[in-house]
């Protein structure tokens, strides 16, 4: 995941030969981790978050088919990223 973040900057870099980005990677990881996800909000635009693969899936329409708990924050993290008017179009600009 640091090696993507460090050598990528657009959507179109990202994708894999099914379309996926990594926020659709780790949709459908096993392991669902919310830094992971909070890692790739914070650098990549919101827009990659509407992104279809091949299957015409979004990261979040992999989530919604999800049922555990973690799934559940990872769709309110998506939700209160994607309606963010303020960051709409660049990543979160977090102080750490």
């Amino acid at each position: 995941l640091t090696q993507v973040l460090e050598t990528t900057t657009t959507n179109t870099s990202l994708e894999d030969a099914l379309g996926m980005t990594p926020f659709h990677v780790l949709a459908t990881s096993a392991a669902l981790k919310q830094d992971m996800l909070g890692c790739l909000l914070d650098k990549y635009p919101v827009e990659i978050l509407f992104h279809k693969d091949h299957n015409n899936k979004t990261m979040l329409d992999y989530l919604l088919m999800r049922t555990s708990r973690k799934a559940v924050q990872l769709v309110q993290m998506v939700k209160k990223e994607s309606s963010s008017g303020s960051n709409f179009g660049m990543g979160r600009d977090r102080k750490v």
